[in-house]
């Protein structure tokens, strides 16, 4: 009798951990029942296998319909793609084995994300396993979040037959009339301050003053575009370099430019290489943690840090210094005058790849999945909440911060429980109460740091910034309620 799976995950209409989480259920469903756990149903871009239900909630409130559906459906596993549904998947752990996927090193966000911070310390230790998607994500918990023993990893699923049809369809009239014949890089990301494009840009324009008929083309589309359209410009690149915003289908591109060039700060395990590979294009990337050199050069050390750049079996690396960003160094431009002159160099890169990405299969990457979850030893049942309850218990005093939907649904969760001494609020409106108790600026509270808990009152949108807040003023004795419905 097949066991049930629980994928829970934000959605299927975009992103790569949505992607990967889509693949995998494909995959499981040939061993499993599954049921994918979505808080948005609409717009499915990606293949999926198992049944879909339909969570429909947000702020903390979609924690109860989890813990809800697990049992309805007797969830004998629960795997969770990003942080907000992993803390989750954690916080409603009942008799199933619970899995959290890590996709990014969160170290290395700018700004921080206060929030996740604490819930990454104080949740993922009860996770029955956490699967890294690289070594240098499971190498981010382990030295910046003192998380040790239970992660496994186990790289992103590829789909290599569908890049590599993808990649025969016809090339875009535009993008054929702004190169005009002329040889390209490529960038394929987000436009964010994560994917570092201007970084890209800055080199291109110092490579573009040597090689004047190549020319640049970033696949993206993102909150920068504005911003970096007017930073090609104030370089005088319009002609040369050219934003084309996001589509389903990248390998079209990839599989004609002559690199493509990863410049990002951070990531996880960039698709966008593992496709680059599968294609034979080669790569230049940032020696960023994670991902990078794992696949260009199977290092794993991220105790190291690369200096200038490295010709590697698989590609170009490049270090990740800020000398970069304003041209004082120019590694990433010596990268590309390298695969530019050389097509011994390009030949080389190609013939690894495609021989890396031949050993490179679904099929192991699911035999890695059915490993861990076959011999996920479920830890002895204990309260995932109990850190929780023994600080609003031993507390003298417990204030809600916010007093909009989220803080009334923890007050009436809560006082059933507990006095709640007041609402806590960076600015007070007109309203000196919210349900019979005291609306208080937060500026207002009195009573003794070391004697009060707070409960966090407010959407996860906006939990970052309200321990931000808290740690200003000195507050530690901070909860992240369950919502009992």
């Amino acid at each position: 009798m097949k066991k049930n799976i629980a994928i829970i995950i934000s959605s299927l209409n975009g992103g790569g951990a949505e992607r990967i989480a889509g693949l995998l259920s494909k995959e499981l469903v040939k061993y499993f029942n599954v049921y994918l756990f979505l808080l948005n149903i609409e717009n499915i871009m990606y293949e999926y296998g198992g049944q879909i239900v339909d969570i429909g909630c947000s702020g903390p409130f979609y924690e109860y319909e989890i813990a809800a559906n697990k049992k309805k459906y007797h969830i004998d596993y629960a795997i969770s793609f990003l942080e907000m549904l992993n803390f989750a998947n954690i916080r409603t752990k009942g008799t199933e084995s619970v899995l959290v996927s890590e996709r990014c090193v969160q170290s290395q966000i700018v700004p921080p994300f206060s929030g996740e911070t604490l819930q990454i310390e104080r949740y993922y230790a009860y996770a029955d396993k956490i699967i890294a998607c690289s070594e240098g994500v499971k190498f981010d918990l382990e030295h910046n979040y003192n998380i040790n023993g239970n992660i496994t990893t186990i790289y992103n699923f590829i789909d290599k037959e569908n890049v590599i049809l993808k990649a025969r369809e016809k090339f875009p009239a535009e993008a054929e009339a702004f190169l005009d014949g002329a040889e390209y890089f490529l960038n394929v990301g987000r436009l964010h301050p994560q994917k570092n494009q201007k970084r890209l840009i800055l080199q291109f324009f110092y490579f573009h003053m040597k090689y004047p008929s190549v020319k640049l083309i970033i696949l993206g589309s993102g909150k920068l575009e504005t911003a970096l359209k007017s930073y090609i410009s104030e370089l005088g690149m319009d002609s040369f370099v050219k934003i084309v915003s996001y589509t389903k289908n990248p390998f079209k591109y990839m599989v004609r430019a002559k690199a493509l060039i990863l410049s990002s700060h951070y990531e996880g395990l960039p698709n966008a290489v593992l496709e680059a590979m599968t294609l034979g294009c080669p790569v230049i990337a940032v020696d960023c943690l994670a991902g990078p050199r794992e696949l260009l050069k199977g290092e794993v050390d991220y105790e190291k840090t690369l200096r200038k750049l490295e010709v590697c079996s698989r590609g170009i690396l490049v270090c990740d210094d800020k000398s970069e960003d304003d041209g004082t160094t120019r590694y990433m431009m010596a990268a590309m005058e390298m695969l530019y002159s050389s097509e011994h160099l390009v030949s080389t890169f190609r013939r690894n790849e495609l021989k890396y990405m031949e050993q490179y299969t679904n099929q192991e990457i699911l035999n890695a999945w059915l490993r861990v979850i076959n011999e996920c030893e479920q830890k002895k049942m204990q309260s995932v909440l109990a850190k929780e309850e023994i600080i609003l218990e031993t507390a003298k005093y417990i204030v809600i911060y916010g007093a909009g939907l989220v803080g009334k649904g923890v007050y009436r969760s809560l006082s059933k429980y507990y006095k709640i001494d007041c609402f806590v609020v960076s600015r007070r409106m007109e309203e000196q109460e919210c349900m019979g108790v005291p609306v208080k600026e937060i500026v207002e509270l009195q009573y003794p740091l070391e004697d009060t808990a707070v409960i966090i009152g407010v959407g996860y949108e906006s939990q970052t910034d309200v321990i931000n807040t808290l740690q200003k003023f000195g507050y530690d004795k901070i909860v992240f309620p369950y919502i009992d419905l």
